[in-house]
């Protein structure tokens, strides 16, 4: 994020669009804490504070790359069919980058109030052994869904995007 303030009047960072390429950091950043609390024996916070950290961090990642990506398909669908070039600004996709966390939100809410995760104690051969745990282990699914969905629809946007110009290619990379 500071790398990416410091070199912000560069032309790689002016044609990246310096706003999402800082929440693309910020995203990673959030992702990247949710390690912390996987230090130490789990307590009721880092047992929830994981899933809150890693999940909102990548969509916030994800979904920011997925907005500037969707932006340069549509512009440039646009002018092959010879259409006027919308000009779709920072603020629409802000508006779809927040679409896209409401369900994630949605989901880790409902886990969080509905079957939390806890530490549970195991004892093993003499050994004890604590572990994040909730009593129906399907809320991991739930939460996995709309990363594995987004990184579908990553997949389907660099594809649409491989024969843009290079300045317009950050899938190339």
């Amino acid at each position: 994020s500071i790398l990416i303030c410091i070199h912000k009047i560069q032309p790689i960072v002016l044609k990246s669009s310096f706003l999402f390429l800082q929440l693309t950091a910020s995203g990673l950043i959030l992702a990247a804490v949710s390690i912390f609390f996987f230090i130490g024996p789990p307590t009721p916070f880092t047992c929830i504070a994981r899933s809150w950290f890693l999940a909102i961090g990548f969509i916030i990642a994800f979904g920011s790359m997925l907005a500037k990506n969707w932006r340069l398909v549509r512009i440039f669908t646009q002018a092959k069919r010879l259409k006027t070039a919308k000009n779709i600004h920072d603020i629409h996709l802000i508006q779809y980058m927040l679409l896209m966390l409401v369900p994630e939100i949605i989901i880790l809410v409902s886990w969080l109030y509905l079957d939390p995760s806890t530490p549970t104690v195991t004892l093993a051969g003499g050994d004890k052994y604590i572990y994040c745990q909730s009593k129906n282990n399907s809320w991991i699914g739930i939460v996995l869904i709309e990363p594995i969905v987004m990184v579908i629809a990553g997949a389907f946007l660099a594809f649409q995007t491989r024969e843009l110009p290079s300045q317009f290619r950050e899938t190339y990379y």
